[in-house]
């Protein structure tokens, strides 16, 4: 008898911690989320609004219409609540990805929905906390079970997770025209972000999402082919005539940087000196992609957009050459925005 109760006792002790640990997580995560109200930040709201309407459109899912919000705490990340119809995305996120990450970010959002995550969870859950609560009671190593319960739930998240990145590669490739790069992109800008922080980038048996580099990989491998990557100089000037000019002495020999710090009006030319950085080809606006894409190699665009003329040089970098791809510069102007 005293050794049955003693199990017991160790049980109940263990079950304990574990609820503490449990509810200590989630009072730390609420005491630091502050809903940021629309009209606090009105141009991150509307860009939240515009990706996601987008979104929405695309996927013609019969649930579309969830309202959306921004969340005030330190953490790149976004959450379901979908027993409210409500989509919520962290500012840091917002601030680290670029509208097309975010697309991808609000269709992995999505992909949960789309493949009933949520009440597929919610039933392992269920099932499984009967049988842990059977086992516990009526068996010696009952505890086993009572351990194994998040983690069996957790590996069953894991796998959500991984049909979810592949759901939002699929709606941004079939239908955003978009590379599902942007999404190996966004897991690295992710894992950047967690190491910057101290964060942790999951994988554990208690937790339930793979790691993020899991994740990048397994992306690659179901998009084997990496989009061309680009480096990029540029030249801004006001007025055609301005163009022909530099033009002809581009090819009358001058070289391009010399030529950027006599005619060009980009207010950052002083810090970069023309240099835009690396770009993946679906970073750049579809037009500007098109163009440089014809080139053999390398060679020299005319632009317009609303700021002026851009002049354009691109160099596109091997795969074979390439350590890291991302910017290594301030946001390029070439894709209509300053």
């Amino acid at each position: 008898m005293n050794a049955m109760l003693l199990k017991f006792k160790i049980r109940v002790v263990i079950l304990c911690g574990m609820i503490i640990v449990l509810c200590l997580g989630c009072a730390t995560t609420k005491s630091q989320v502050k809903l940021i109200q629309p009209d606090h930040d009105a141009p991150t709201y509307r860009r939240l609004l515009i990706q996601a309407k987008k979104v929405e459109q695309i996927i013609a899912f019969p649930h579309a219409g969830f309202k959306y919000g921004i969340l005030d705490m330190k953490s790149a990340n976004a959450m379901l609540d979908v027993k409210q119809d409500s989509l919520f995305v962290t500012k840091e996120l917002m601030n680290l990805l670029s509208d097309k990450e975010l697309d991808c970010v609000l269709a992995h959002e999505w992909g949960h929905v789309m493949h009933g995550h949520y009440g597929k969870k919610q039933s392992v859950s269920t099932g499984i906390a009967a049988i842990s609560s059977v086992a516990t009671i009526l068996s010696p190593v009952g505890i086993l079970s009572l351990l194994m319960e998040p983690i069996a739930i957790n590996t069953f998240s894991r796998s959500q997770e991984e049909e979810a990145d592949r759901e939002a590669a699929r709606i941004l490739n079939d239908h955003l025209k978009i590379s599902p790069y942007a999404c190996v992109s966004a897991l690295e800008k992710l894992g950047q972000y967690e190491d910057q922080i101290g964060g942790r980038k999951g994988g554990g048996m208690l937790d339930n999402h793979p790691t993020l580099d899991a994740r990048i990989i397994k992306l690659k491998e179901a998009w084997p082919d990496p989009p061309r990557v680009y480096q990029l100089s540029q030249i801004l000037v006001r007025s055609p005539e301005e163009v022909r000019v530099v033009l002809l002495r581009l090819r009358a020999g001058e070289t391009f940087g010399d030529l950027v710090q006599m005619f060009s009006v980009d207010p950052l030319v002083t810090f970069n000196h023309g240099e835009l950085g690396r770009f993946q080809e679906w970073e750049l606006e579809p037009e500007v992609a098109r163009v440089i894409g014809k080139f053999k190699g390398q060679g020299i665009a005319v632009f317009r957009f609303q700021a002026g003329f851009f002049i354009v040089k691109s160099l596109e970098i091997k795969q074979s050459l390439i350590q890291s791809v991302g910017k290594t510069g301030p946001e390029m102007s070439v894709n209509g925005r300053q």
